[in-house]
């Protein structure tokens, strides 16, 4: 498991189809090692703080073994970022990162703490309508991480898996119970309670057990 690419940016205004929007999507890779604290890599921003960023959704990881798919769907090569992560990883596949999972990346702890959840700005990015269809099908989400130790992470550097507290908890499958309308109760009040799950989505299933 290691860093295939770190990548970081600022937003900027896109035009999409008449459309103007703000977003940080278009990241770019950088050498050298970046300091990681709290909020996220040094020079690096978010263009809506509701979406993305905050010390629960500080680093977005994709992982890079999904390229190849995104290749033969869209029939053109893909480079990093390509889904506008900070990290495209390799050996950190979403049927089997769990959230909780603790690594060591550079000098820096992290801890799994969502899915990241596909939207319109990234459909456009790839130029397929289609993308988050596709991404909820085959599970090619990504996901983030928090800061559990500030550090410095550079592209090729190791990911060490320190703790894996709940294998069965993974991103695939907890982004499908969100999702699905046959998510039981049980299941939607241990994801309430889970301390390591970020707080939107700790309310999300909460409020769930309201309806």
């Amino acid at each position: 498991m290691h860093v295939h690419c770190l990548s970081i940016g600022r937003p900027a205004i896109v035009v999409h189809n008449g459309e103007r929007y703000s977003t940080a999507i278009n990241r770019k890779p950088v050498e050298g090692a970046v300091a990681l604290t709290q909020f996220g890599f040094e020079g690096d921003r978010v263009a809506s703080a509701v979406s993305h960023g905050g010390p629960d959704k500080a680093v977005c990881c994709y992982p890079h073994e999904h390229f190849a798919g995104w290749e033969q769907n869209l029939g053109r090569e893909m480079s990093s970022p390509l889904a506008g992560e900070n990290l495209t990883t390799t050996g950190l596949l979403e049927n089997e990162v769990a959230v909780g999972d603790t690594f060591r990346i550079g000098t820096a702890v992290v801890q799994v703490s969502q899915p990241r959840r596909p939207c319109h700005k990234l459909a456009h990015k790839l130029g397929e309508p289609s993308a988050s269809a596709i991404i909820f099908e085959r599970g090619w989400s990504g996901f983030y991480l928090r800061v559990l130790e500030t550090g410095v992470v550079s592209t090729g550097d190791a990911i060490e898996l320190l703790d894996h507290p709940h294998p069965e908890i993974t991103i695939e499958s907890i982004l499908r119970a969100r999702v699905s309308p046959d998510t039981n109760e049980a299941t939607a009040r241990a994801f309430a309670d889970m301390p390591e799950l970020s707080e939107s989505w700790r309310k999300f299933f909460a409020n769930s057990l309201s309806r």
